[in-house]
């Protein structure tokens, strides 16, 4: 047994030396892809130190016809042949060799997992007494979850729902997998990280190694997953370093409390929250996870877009007029109404005919061609979309007078482009708007999300004195995504969307009706959905709110009426 256990130590040292060159082919690969040659040099001395500490005269034939093509790409100084050659060929080889060397030692694995968890134990004694007596406390769990081995030779994770089973990291190497996820989130003024979902812990090291200077708390609420980390691996990445605070949270209590501590979370604030997403599949408890699902969708926009934000700020502040006191003479203490694109504005569309006096008239850009093709000339237009193809909302418009309410960081070709009188507004939760704003003195915003979330808050803003919708449905009206007309507009199958409370307008008896329905609904719409019915309850509404579109979600905290009634004075 003394010398089988001598074979095996001797084995696992080989494997951790190849997962390391398995770990830095891959870091070397992206570096070049990249262009930083200096860096991945290093990576790549690292790489052949390691390979001669491996082999000897026993090594299979196809390691050695890898070498010489290596070391000839390598002398030319041709980075990427040498990538390839890695790719293709070494990284191969490394896990071909780890799987036969697995198999020579099948039977240990149960030796290593309780002699990594109790080596963990010690350590969380050592560091939080209050960790320790909960892992304790849940030693007695039976193991839901599977530790797997991948093709790198490190461990990932699995259990199993009624969907079947999914993974916590993927097959090919977890722990690059880790360094790519962190690399998404990290940024250079971020102080503070709240981690939702341990994992094994790939990405948080990751994360905790990109930053000595920033702080770290991760939160898991399963103590299965946590076990699973601790017999997975020596976890010296967490216990050495206090800057990093882990919570086995089943209630996600000190979860919300970081959160709430954190107050205001925006993509360039000192405060990030990084969701782990598989962590937030295995969630169970059903209201945080839906809300954690809303908070991940939006944040993973928001980080997509962060350099294309930034841009079309820089291009839009050039080309906009930031007074925006005439824009507030506009609207102050007018009725607003804002036309969305919605299916059910095809229902209403002619009553935007000659506004009584008194009114005011936002259109989002998805419906400006819509509204001038029907001859409705509306007093503003807004637009918030960072994406280019919002410009199709503009073809044949480019020299109308309509003034364009232009978001700081929406589509710069409106700005540059549109002939017509241009004003810029700064939003909440980007911090070169805030700066700028508070620089010039004027107004921030609160986005929502989307064009008609921001088109509320200017008129809640700006202080209208009633707040009308129209094509707000907020859900596929008719199986239809938008009103005819519209770029956007498609037919929608609804099967495996989400019910919500909707309404539509009936006659019955002669006399138009407000009947209950179930309308069909998009995680995405129920967010600005339930973004409104929020602000809607803050207390500078202090005007009516009222819901004019022919049908949709009910949406809290507005009155739902037709349009006809309202026009004629009803309310």
């Amino acid at each position: 047994m003394g010398l089988e256990l001598m074979k095996y130590e001797e084995t696992e040292k080989r494997i951790e030396k190849l997962k390391e060159i398995h770990s830095n082919c891959l870091r070397y690969i992206s570096l070049v892809r990249v262009q930083k040659y200096f860096v991945a040099s290093c990576r790549l001395d690292e790489i052949i130190t390691a390979l001669q500490s491996l082999l000897n005269d026993e090594c299979d034939e196809s390691i050695n016809s890898i070498l010489p093509q290596l070391l000839t790409a390598m002398e030319a100084e041709d980075y990427l042949l040498t990538a390839d050659y890695l790719e293709d060929g070494l990284l191969v080889w490394v896990e071909n060799e780890m799987i036969s060397l697995r198999r020579s030692i099948e039977g240990f694995d149960e030796e290593l997992f309780v002699e990594n968890y109790r080596y963990n134990l010690g350590r969380v004694k050592e560091c939080d007494e209050d960790l320790y007596r909960l892992i304790c406390d849940k030693q007695s769990l039976s193991m839901k979850g599977n530790l797997e081995i991948t093709k790198s030779g490190q461990y990932t994770l699995y259990f199993r729902d009624e969907l079947g089973r999914y993974y916590f990291h993927g097959n090919g190497n977890p722990q690059i997998e880790g360094e790519i996820l962190a690399a998404s989130y990290f940024h250079s003024n971020c102080r503070h990280y709240i981690v939702f979902g341990l994992g094994l812990g790939y990405h948080c090291k990751a994360l905790a190694d990109m930053d000595d200077g920033a702080t770290y708390q991760i939160f898991e609420p399963d103590a299965n997953v946590l076990l699973s980390a601790m017999i997975a691996d020596r976890m010296d990445w967490l216990w050495d370093n206090d800057r990093i605070e882990l919570a086995l949270d089943p209630e996600l209590a000190r979860f919300s409390e970081a959160l709430a501590d954190a107050g205001r979370l925006s993509y360039n604030s000192d405060t990030a929250l990084m969701i782990h997403h598989p962590s937030l599949r295995h969630l169970k408890i059903k209201g945080i996870k839906e809300k954690l699902e809303e908070v991940f969708v939006s944040d993973a926009s928001a980080r997509e877009q962060g350099r294309l934000l930034r841009s079309n700020f820089r291009e839009n502040i050039k080309r906009c007029n930031t007074d925006l006191r005439d824009v507030k003479r506009d609207f102050c203490g007018r009725k607003a109404i804002i036309a969305a694109g919605g299916p059910s504005l095809d229902k209403n569309i002619r009553l935007l005919h000659d506004l009584p006096e008194g009114y005011v008239l936002l259109c989002v850009g998805t419906v400006f061609r819509k509204l001038m093709k029907e001859g409705i000339v509306p007093d503003y237009v807004i637009v918030t979309d960072p994406m280019r193809d919002i410009e199709d909302q503009f073809e044949g418009l480019w020299n109308e007078n309509v003034p364009v309410l232009i978001l700081s960081t929406a589509c710069m070709g409106v700005a540059g482009k549109y002939k017509g009188q241009k004003y810029l507004l700064f939003q909440n939760d980007y911090m070169d708007a805030e700066m700028q704003a508070k620089e010039i003195g004027q107004p921030l915003f609160k986005c929502g999300g989307s064009v008609a979330t921001t088109a509320l808050d200017l008129c809640i803003s700006f202080q209208c004195s009633s707040i009308a919708f129209v094509g707000l449905d907020l859900a596929f009206s008719d199986n239809l995504s938008h009103a005819s007309g519209t770029a956007g507009r498609q037919e929608m199958s609804i099967s495996g969307w989400k019910e919500v409370e909707g309404y539509l307008w009936k006659e019955t008896d002669g006399k138009p009706i407000v009947c209950d329905v179930k309308v069909s609904s998009s995680p995405i719409l129920t967010m600005y959905r339930m973004w409104i019915e929020a602000r809607l309850q803050e207390k500078d509404v202090t005007m009516p709110v009222y819901d004019a579109s022919e049908g949709g979600a009910v949406i809290k905290g507005t009155e739902i009426i037709r349009l006809t009634d309202l026009l004629n004075g009803k309310r």
